[in-house]
């Protein structure tokens, strides 16, 4: 259990589909808004790591299929996110 900032680097995908979304005739963005609308979490995916994001939820929804920079602290399997970014 760590509250100490640090930065991430990952996928924003969803917790249902991961890496690999199933859903051939979507966009990665596409599919991962889609199963979070269907109740699925957003996460971050860094290679074989997974992180539930927790944070403004809009911003993480339109950065969603991008990898990004967080800036955040992990609780858990949580990252509690003070800020996001697409990376360039």
């Amino acid at each position: 259990m760590s509250d100490e900032q640090k930065t991430f680097s990952g996928v924003v995908t969803d917790s249902h589909c991961g890496a690999r979304h199933q859903d051939a005739t979507k966009s990665p963005a596409e599919c991962a808004q889609m199963c979070a609308r269907n109740g699925s979490q957003y996460v971050l995916v860094d290679g074989d790591k997974s992180y539930a994001l927790n944070g403004d939820m809009q911003q993480i929804a339109k950065l969603a299929g991008q990898r990004v920079s967080v800036e955040g602290s992990i609780v858990g399997d949580i990252l509690h996110v003070a800020s996001i970014q697409a990376q360039q």
